[in-house]
């Protein structure tokens, strides 16, 4: 999956490439398995709450995160993964 990376800064290039090959090998950061063994997409930590609210296009809690917060860049790697879903 080629999703289009829109940050400029190393370390927040390097942490959206990094929850995208997160999601590409389904780790345990994004997806949970559940008592029957099905892999769920929905992990039970923030991050990975920022990467399904920016998946599902909502906003997450009261808004987007911050552009600083740590967490965004997870918020735009949902966003971009689910486009470049769309389009393959």
């Amino acid at each position: 999956m080629v999703c289009r990376n829109p940050f400029r800064r190393d370390d927040l290039r390097k942490q959206f490439d990094d929850v995208v090959a997160h999601y590409e090998k389904k780790g345990k950061n994004l997806f949970a398995t559940t008592s029957t063994g099905k892999i769920v997409g929905r992990a039970g930590n923030s991050w990975s709450s920022a990467f399904w609210a920016g998946y599902d296009g909502l906003t997450w809690g009261v808004r987007v995160p911050e552009r600083t917060a740590i967490s965004y860049p997870w918020y735009v790697a949902g966003r971009e993964v689910r486009k470049a879903s769309k389009v393959a």
